[in-house]
């Protein structure tokens, strides 16, 4: 009855650290970061959740080559039933906070049940931990995969019927290592576990052939993209970096994550010292626990000697998983360190995720001997009344950061706002200074978000696309601070709506090209692009000159980055010119492209005539003219 007693409060104790843990990643999730990874992963997770296409390789590592495909398969399964990003987010902390009692589980099955008390409490309430448990992020995927690795691996060395387990620690490992390589440093605690549960023996081999298996049945699609482009893929690791040497980073970090230091700089921007007040006893809170950290170490390694050199180590507990233990978590804490202490790119926390449970499950190894004595019962309580303490700083740092995030165009509370700010129908021209959302942080995150909606992205600097849909309905333009003149001119004209600084929203009305006024018709002269010249004006202020063009778009745009040239010629004499890209991968046939550009014509000029056509940037090649095809020049002049 004792005993019945006894497991009732231990999982409800799990189950109040688990809701604390899960309140803390849920709390402010407005304030989460969408920025250009998640924005990565976002559009990957969505073509194969929403269009059906398997993604055969993930995003691109430091190293400069492609990560294994596991994060996009994961956040697809997310991202087929909702495409918002702050409910995936939600499922992200949900995962994670779920990992606490799993992480609960496992250290009851090592350390006892007040040992998987002070693991869930250390590591649920752990800043580091809520850090990177609440973005759309492979590695935040990672603590709990790793908690899921070690609890099947504790399973398989106590369970009447442990071959399912040793399947579920092989397939959990695999999966963590094909949704971040930081996950390899899983391997080495894994393998201790094979050698030391027997895994080939009868009863659990099917799990091993199982487990094994489905890990190598899941990295054929990647294996098959990346095959032709291995030799470049080793030379690109070769020379990542500023070289391969041998440092203590990521011991150091390690040392950070297990106790608490440091977090302030990267979660508030500022160490805890320059915070003043309360904050000062945020480092007094964790050099203690890194004590507790240092000691629990010390304490396996000397259950894993003891072990090793015939001793009962840490058995006579009465749980068969506990002599298992001492080595398996000491091989899960130290791989991580010992994988990074010789790199070549920097090394960051977020590639010590890996080993992040384990730190908490080793100071939680004090339990067993610190629960049998009054005083060290008092220390145990003090280790959770110093975690307590460091969630409250997360807490209050969340707090301190909530006005600067409400402004961060990379928060989802910011993004939301633009959404909500938008016209409900109609298409949407983004104007920003990069449209390729491979590459530039604005395109690709505003890609993921308008997601579902009819929407272009353009590079605002010289280029004002309007959708052929525009000519039925209102279009919004969608105006970053980056985009130049568009964005100080509200769109050169259009109709102001709102401003969500530093974004601004202007409606140009349906039939917008009926309406132009002022513009010199030409006869169409077409471009192998695509792009039909239909007219053009000129402006002249300031000792500059603003040329603007006015094009029809009548077939889809060549491959590659197109550019177009202008030139200004005073007689036969080039006086100014300006080359500029313009956006073609937007383009849509019906649609209407304006295009300017700002030429710097000297003082006392002529008449000037203008010479502009388009071309390949990679090439240099000039777009023919259909309606010239033998003109060698490939221009069309405009002028006198």
């Amino acid at each position: 009855m004792t005993e019945r007693h006894g497991t009732g409060r231990f999982y409800l104790a799990l189950a109040a650290i688990t809701l604390l843990a899960t309140a803390l990643r849920l709390l402010w999730l407005d304030q989460a970061t969408f920025a250009f990874d998640q924005a990565q992963i976002a559009l990957r997770a969505l073509t194969m959740a929403r269009l059906g296409r398997l993604a055969a390789v993930g995003t691109e590592a430091s190293v400069g080559i492609p990560h294994l495909p596991g994060t996009i398969w994961c956040y697809a399964v997310l991202y087929r039933l909702t495409t918002d990003p702050l409910l995936i987010t939600g499922a992200v902390a949900l995962i994670n906070g779920g990992s606490v009692a799993g992480l609960g589980l496992v250290g009851r099955r090592a350390f006892g049940p007040a040992g998987g008390l002070i693991a869930a409490a250390l590591y649920g309430l752990s800043p580091w931990a809520i850090l990177f448990s609440r973005v759309i992020w492979g590695p935040d995927l990672v603590p709990a995969l790793a908690v899921l690795w070690a609890y099947a691996a504790f399973r398989a060395q106590t369970g009447e019927r442990p071959w399912p387990w040793v399947a579920l620690c092989l397939m959990a490992a695999g999966l963590a290592t094909q949704v971040h390589y930081v996950a390899v440093a899983l391997l080495p605690a894994t393998l201790y576990a094979l050698i030391a549960g027997r895994w080939w023996a009868r009863g659990r081999w099917p799990g091993l052939a199982l487990g094994a298996g489905a890990v190598l049945l899941s990295v054929v699609p990647f294996v098959g993209a990346v095959w032709p482009e291995r030799e470049a893929m080793l030379a690109t690791m070769r020379t990542a970096g500023p070289g391969w040497r041998l440092s203590t980073v990521a011991a150091e970090g390690v040392l950070q994550m297990a106790s608490g230091l440091e977090w302030p700089v990267i979660a508030v921007g500022q160490p805890a010292a320059a915070l003043g007040g309360a904050w000062a006893a945020q480092r007094a809170t964790a050099w203690v626990l890194l004590g507790a950290f240092v000691g629990g170490m010390l304490l396996l390694l000397w259950r894993a000697l003891r072990r090793a050199s015939g001793g009962r180590g840490d058995a006579g507990h009465g749980d068969a998983g506990r002599p298992f233990a001492a080595p398996f978590v000491l091989l899960w804490v130290l791989a991580t360190p010992l994988l990074y202490s010789v790199h070549s790119t920097p090394v960051h926390h977020h590639y010590l995720l890996a080993a992040l449970p384990g730190l908490h499950l080793a100071t939680a190894s004090l339990a067993p001997a610190l629960s049998k004595r009054r005083g060290g019962r008092v220390l145990l309580a003090l280790l959770v009344a110093l975690a307590l303490a460091q969630g409250g700083y997360w807490v209050a740092g969340l707090a301190r950061q909530r006005p600067a995030a409400a402004a961060e165009i990379y928060s989802m509370g910011f993004q939301r706002q633009v959404l909500a700010a938008l016209p409900d129908e109609g298409p949407v021209v983004l104007a920003v200074d990069c449209d390729a959302h491979e590459v530039c942080d604005e395109a690709a995150v505003w890609e993921a978000r308008l997601w579902g909606r009819a929407h272009r992205i353009v590079d605002g600097r010289h280029v004002l696309l309007i959708p052929a849909e525009a000519e039925e309905a209102d279009a919004a333009l969608l105006l970053s601070a980056s985009s130049g003149d568009l964005y100080a001119g509200w769109g050169h004209g259009a109709e102001p709506v709102a401003e969500v600084a530093p974004y601004r929203i202007a409606r140009l009305p349906a039939g917008w090209r009926t309406s132009l006024a002022g513009w010199n018709a030409v006869e169409p002269r077409t471009l192998e692009t695509g792009a039909r010249l239909e007219a053009w004006r000129t402006e002249e202020a300031g000792g500059r000159l603003r040329l603007w063009l006015l094009w029809g778009i009548t077939a889809e745009a060549l491959p590659g980055q197109i550019q177009q040239f202008t030139h200004a010629y005073d007689g036969e004499a080039r006086v100014a010119g300006e080359d500029f890209p313009v956006s073609a991968r937007a383009w849509r046939v019906g649609d209407t492209l304006v295009t300017w550009a700002d030429l710097a014509v000297p003082e006392g000029h002529g008449a000037l005539s203008f010479r502009v056509g388009q071309y390949d940037l990679a090439t240099m090649e000039r777009a023919a003219i259909l309606e010239q095809p033998e003109d060698p020049d490939r221009a069309i002049v405009l002028g006198p």
